[in-house]
Formats: structure tokens, sequence, C-alpha cells
């Protein structure tokens, strides 16, 4: 009775379409080698990565950090900062607008108080929300793009980026005003950046992450020092940046005064170091990669295999529900002659005198079998599907019953299944087929 088809996967298979299709694999490595090769010339291109760490200040440069050092305050408070205990600090206050977004509201004598009421409620609901929004905004703070946009323009004007000891605070007051509050032990010129830079990116995130409102900068005040106690508190030594430098460089500058720490310094032009063609090449990407290439074209085999309609093992054909006669190799005539033995006594069982054996491949294997069972009672006629199949139909129809000569990896699911719709019609007494293993 025949079942559903089923998948039949098998070593044979897959070794048989390896072999047919062998040149997949090769191709899929050729292109992993391919893209393995444009990898490592471009990593062999770039210098190597511990010379690109390291940063070479020049001769020249080093005389003109000293002579800056014993310059004038004035051509060199753009450069100095304060170390220890002492910060520079800034502070700036913003007047954020929400009338684009939210109108004014008046309450007016000339409504009823009911209407006053809604006014009243739609206003005090309107600056809750705003707090909200101003609270909202202040996680800005601990974005790592928050602090990325200083560091970019921090990059830009040739400052070193963000360290340890650059802190950025920001308060609410009330609903409208943020105060933006810098520390660093760095030039003027660097925390100035820092604040602009930081107010910069805060507003431009909070209008596009939570609708803040138009932001307009109210009083910036000039760069004062302080003083970090043991508690992280922050004193102010009621003085601004550069008198304080003044009064240092006054006494002669000593621990307290840093002039490395503002300015990056320039980077000498040196030999750049190029990687090793072996280091760019054994890579674990380019590893991975390799063996990706090769897995990938095995994969497409074993698809090919899975859904490849060459019949290679008889369980494929187990859903038709044909019994197995019997099997053999091409030049195994012991084992034929068990195959005729068995073809016989089903005849003789059955009492059948004539019998028509159909191959959808040349089979010589088949001559020498219907030879070995025809006799008095029995005569046998080998076919092969479709030329002498349609030729000899009459003979096929009138023989008692069909026996069906299957090759592995030659014969297809597709051509059986032609096959048995035709014995349908022309004689249905299927007695099974026998099996030829290829050489």
């Amino acid at each position: 009775m025949n079942q559903e088809e089923e998948i039949v996967f098998s070593l044979k298979k897959f070794k048989r379409v390896f072999s047919t299709y062998w040149y997949i694999v090769l191709i899929t490595f050729i292109l992993g080698v391919a893209c393995v090769g444009v990898m490592t010339m471009k990593a062999m291109s770039k210098p190597a990565a511990s010379s690109t760490n390291q940063t070479v200040t020049t001769t020249a440069n080093q005389n003109a950090a000293t002579d800056a050092s014993s310059d004038s305050i004035s051509s060199t408070e753009g450069r100095l900062s304060p170390s220890g205990t002492t910060y520079f600090s800034i502070v700036r206050y913003v007047k954020v607008d929400w009338s684009d977004i939210y109108p004014d509201v008046s309450v007016s004598n000339d409504k009823s108080d009911e209407d006053n009421y809604y006014i009243l409620s739609r206003i005090n609901n309107q600056i809750n929300y705003e707090k909200e929004i101003l609270n909202n905004c202040n996680n800005i703070l601990s974005y790592d793009s928050f602090k990325n946009d200083i560091n970019n323009v921090l990059s830009s004007e040739n400052f070193t980026s963000l360290t340890s000891t650059d802190l950025i605070f920001c308060d609410i007051y009330g609903n409208d005003v943020l105060r933006f509050t810098i520390y660093g032990q760095c030039s003027v010129d660097r925390i100035r950046c820092i604040l602009n830079a930081a107010v910069d990116s805060y507003v431009k995130k909070g209008q596009t992450l939570f609708n803040l409102g138009n932001c307009s900068t109210i009083e910036t005040n000039d760069v004062y020092a302080y003083n970090k106690g043991k508690d992280g508190n922050f004193t102010a030594l009621n003085m601004s940046a550069v008198e304080w430098l003044d009064k240092e460089m006054a006494k002669g500058k000593g621990a307290a005064i840093s002039d490395t720490d503002a300015v990056a310094p320039e980077q000498a032009e040196q030999p750049v170091a190029k990687t090793s063609f072996k280091s760019a090449l054994m890579t674990k990407k380019n590893i991975v990669l390799l063996l990706a290439s090769i897995i990938l074209g095995f994969g497409i085999l074993f698809c090919i295999a899975v859904f490849d309609q060459i019949i290679d093992i008889p369980a494929e054909i187990d859903y038709l529900g044909l019994d197995k006669i019997g099997e053999c190799r091409e030049a195994d005539t012991n084992s034929a002659g068990i195959i005729s033995e068995r073809i016989a006594t089903i005849a003789k069982n059955n009492n059948y005198e004539s019998l028509s054996i159909v191959s959808m491949s040349a089979i010589p294997l088949l001559s020498s079998i219907c030879t070995d069972v025809t006799n008095d009672a029995l005569s046998a006629r080998a076919f092969q599907y479709p030329d002498s199949y349609l030729a000899g139909i009459s003979d096929i129809n009138g023989s008692d019953g069909v026996v069906i000569a299957l090759k592995s990896g030659i014969n297809k699911k597709t051509a059986l299944k032609q096959l048995l719709e035709n014995l349908k019609i022309d004689n249905p007494n299927i007695l099974g087929f026998i099996w030829i293993e290829t050489l």
C-alpha cells in the first residue's frame, strides 16, 4: 500500500552528489580565500596596533611647552591647568521656552470660576509634564553618545578627551531653567570647550528624544577656582582661574600647575610600522571565514543530496509499497542466479506462464536472468522503459506479471512513478522489484 513520500538521506547519495558537484565546494573555498586575501591586504595597509598606540612628542613641541611655561600668565593661561585638589569650574544657566509646544494660558477675571479652574488644572498639568521632561533629559548625562559628542568636539579643537577629573552636572530650577556646571583639572580653554559641547549635545538630544523646549543661554560665568575636599564636595576659592594662576605663577611654577594636560601634543611624523603578512593572515576572523566557506560548500551539496530525485538505496521507494524480490551487483552472477530462482518460484506458485521484466536503464544482467527463468512452463522477456516498453506493450499486457528492475544511482523517482502509472493500465500485476547495485 502506498505511503506518503519521505525524504531519505544516505551517505551513498552524498558521495554520488559530491563526486558530481565537487566543484561547488572548490568555488566557495576560492571565494573564501579571495575574501581573506582582501581582508589581509587591508590589514597590512594599516599601521600596526602597537605603533598607533604610541604618542610621540617632538623635541620642538617639548621646547615650546617649556618656553610657554616660562612666559607671562597672559600668554599661557589658556594652557595651564591646576592639579592636586584644585579644580577649575564654569557655570552656564539655560532658559527653556515651552511656548512653541504649550501656548501660554492665563487666568482672567472675565472668565467664570469653573473656566479658571480648568485653566489652572491645565497649567498645573503642563508644569508637571515639563518637569517630567526635564527629569528625563537629565539621564542624557550618562549616555555614551553624550560623552562621544563632547570628545569629538575636544578632538576637533586639539584637546584631550574626557578624563576622570572632568565632572559634568546639570541642575533643574523650576520647570524652565537648567544650570550646567563643569569641574575639571584642565586649562581654561578646554573647560570652556567642554561646557559648550555639553550644552549643545544636551539640548539637541533633549529636543530629539524628550520633546525639550527651545533653549537659550541666560548667563555664563567666568572660570573660577575650587578646592575639592576629602568628602568630594567643592569649596569656592573666591578667585577666578586667571587670578589663581597669577598667584601660583608669582610663587614660582611648582606641582600645583600643569601645562601638559590641556592641549594634546602634536605627534611627530614617524615611519609607519606595517602589519606583518603572517599576523594579518592568521586572525580568528580569517580562519572562521575560510571554515565558513568550506561549510557553505558542503551545505549546498547537502541540500542538493536531500532533494535529489535519483534512487540510491531501496529505502527511498519504500513508500511505493513494492516488494523487493532480491538485489545483486552488476557483475555478481551468483546473486543473479538467486534472483532468477526466486522469480521462477513466484511464477510456479501462481501458475504464471509468462513474465515481463521492465527496467528504466540498460542492465545487461537482465538477459541472463531471463535466460535462467525461462523453461518449458515459463517464459520471461526484458523490456526497457520507454523505448522497447512501448514497442512491446501488447506482450507486457498479455504477460501474467511484471517485475521492475532498478539500478542504483541511475533511475529517478519521477521516471519510476511514471512507469507505475503506465503499468496500472498495461499490467497491474506487479510482483515487485529487483535491485541492481552499480559498481
